[in-house]
């Protein structure tokens, strides 16, 4: 929780960058300068808002700490009906999927003192929700992805919606994720995740299988029409001087294991992401890869940049009509996206 100083200062930063939205980087390089040259009205203008600053009037805890925290204390008594009944609460309330598979397992842990079969069920439901949370005794079944039945665009908005209250959120959002969306031998997972978020973002059903199951590729995209995009990342290979054995047999098994998952009308487009477009001469590549090597990450990125950019400085995050319009122009559309980032093998 923030102070109400701290609260009046984010007013405040708010207020001064709605003025100055939609200005040319003139306008914003005053500002700074105001800032980092600590001009005295600017120093002053501050200073006002902390003073006048609205005192809290009461404190504020998360329902859901409430609820673990009863759990808790009821647990150290062996009050496992009054455990599993806050636990549950606070699982009912949340909305975000994340929190919840949180949330779920904590379930799960004191739902185990009694019922371990049902801490199992639940430890799997968590799973679902959040694949970052401990996988149960008996391991992880796979659910099948889908494209989102709303379309690409309104699948978009609705992810955008529930994540940014207006434009500036987005592109802060976008700036972190194209941050870990980058080479770099020590964020593989950052790497991953960021191509999940990049999914969702973009309108797709997009997974992790190899993070939830141990099994499949590292990211899988649902691009609609039974269509998907089969996706090995590769950013730590930054020294490679060709795609190596082990890198193509590992995608290889991904088709494979696309091939036992889904049926035979759903098709797939095989992909890894490597700064190479060479195969090492051991390696054998199924013939349909496609490769995001350096220049089809650059360009990757830029789009996303630009479309994110686009649609946070209209204020069209919100309209889907808005976002198919700027997908189509960036090339992001499930139609376009492979041909715009990807090459063949051995391109230069």
């Amino acid at each position: 929780m923030f102070s109400s100083a701290t609260r009046a200062q984010i007013t405040l930063g708010k207020e001064v960058a709605a003025q100055v939205r939609g200005q040319p980087i003139e306008e914003l390089k005053q500002i700074i300068n105001l800032c980092l040259k600590q001009n005295d009205q600017w120093v002053q203008a501050g200073r006002n808002c902390v003073v006048n600053a609205p005192d809290l009037t009461e404190g504020y805890l998360n329902f859901n700490q409430i609820k673990l925290r009863e759990a808790f204390d009821a647990i150290r008594i062996e009050r496992y009906d009054v455990a599993f009944g806050k636990a549950q609460e606070a699982v009912n309330e949340e909305e975000e999927l994340a929190v919840k598979g949180f949330l779920k397992q904590q379930l799960a842990e004191y739902t185990n003192f009694k019922i371990p079969s049902k801490a199992q069920e639940l430890q799997l439901s968590a799973l679902s929700d959040n694949p970052r949370v401990l996988k149960p005794i008996a391991g992880a079944t796979y659910k099948k992805l889908s494209a989102p039945v709303i379309g690409q665009a309104a699948a978009a908005v609705s992810f955008m919606e529930e994540k940014f209250l207006e434009g500036n959120d987005l592109l802060i959002w976008v700036n972190g994720l194209l941050d870990d969306l980058d080479w770099g031998e020590a964020g593989a997972k950052r790497f991953e995740a960021a191509v999940q978020d990049l999914g969702g973002l973009l309108g797709f059903g997009s997974q992790r299988p190899e993070e939830t199951l141990g099994r499949g590729p590292d990211n899988l995209w649902a691009l609609g029409e039974l269509k998907y995009l089969v996706i090995e990342c590769k950013s730590g290979a930054v020294r490679a001087e060709k795609i190596s054995k082990g890198d193509t047999n590992q995608l290889n098994g991904s088709i494979n294991w696309f091939h036992e998952k889904y049926d035979a009308t759903c098709s797939m487009t095989p992909i890894i992401v490597h700064p190479k477009t060479i195969f090492e001469f051991a390696a054998s590549p199924h013939e349909e890869i496609r490769i995001v090597n350096d220049d089809g990450l650059k360009r990757l990125r830029k789009a996303v940049r630009d479309y994110s950019e686009s649609l946070a400085i209209s204020g069209g995050f919100r309209e889907a009509k808005e976002v198919m319009k700027q997908l189509q122009h960036y090339r992001l559309t499930a139609g376009q996206i492979v041909e715009m980032c990807t090459v063949a093998q051995r391109a230069k």
